[in-house]
């Protein structure tokens, strides 16, 4: 795994995907509280949370089948102006690029 920070720009390549720090932040929060105390609000940030660290997660399981040559970015934090966005998935090909937004979704399509 090779992770590159900087102010500018941060990502994980080679498959890795790691929880937020708010996940992370959430988990140990709601893990020194007793199931009764936990407010509803913070339980429905931490499903929210969860869940996308789960889609995030399935998805280099799916790319990394893909028998092209590729370079795949997972995480992506980029400047824009005054504020950053992050990219779920950057994955470069030789003559395309594609950009992955992963949602975990219950249920059926």
């Amino acid at each position: 795994m090779i992770v590159k920070n900087s102010k500018e720009v941060s990502c994980l390549e080679h498959g890795s995907v790691r929880k937020s720090y708010y996940l992370r932040q959430l988990e140990a929060l709601i893990g020194r509280l007793s199931p009764h105390d936990i407010p509803q609000g913070l339980e429905k940030a931490y499903g929210r949370e969860l869940s996308g660290y789960t889609g995030e997660s399935k998805l280099p399981y799916h790319l990394h089948m893909v028998q092209y040559e590729k370079l795949l970015l997972y995480g992506v934090r980029l400047p824009w102006q005054k504020h950053f966005f992050q990219i779920d998935n950057l994955s470069i090909f030789p003559k395309k690029i594609f950009i992955c937004e992963v949602k975990h979704l219950k249920g059926r399509l």
